[in-house]
């Protein structure tokens, strides 16, 4: 991946960030680059953990490149 790529994603995010913790919204977590996982995203019924993780907040960031098919993750933690 470019070095563009990754300075402009976790720009991204740490401006989403810095916003929602400036107007007092709490930030349960932060996973970036290969911490952050598809499983994290991914229903229950099809083996992933959504509900404990993107499913339990009130606002979510992703940073990356996604199609028809989906979006990509820099983890191959999973398929």
């Amino acid at each position: 991946m470019p070095a563009d790529d990754k300075v402009c994603g976790h720009e991204s995010a740490q401006g989403f960030k810095d916003v929602m913790a400036a107007k007092g919204v709490t930030i349960q977590f932060d996973w970036r680059g290969t911490n952050a996982w598809e499983r994290d995203f991914r229903d229950i019924s099809r083996g992933g953990g959504d509900s404990s993780w993107v499913d339990d907040v009130d606002i979510q960031w992703y940073s990356g490149h996604g199609g028809p098919g989906g979006f990509t993750f820099k983890s191959s933690v999973d398929d």
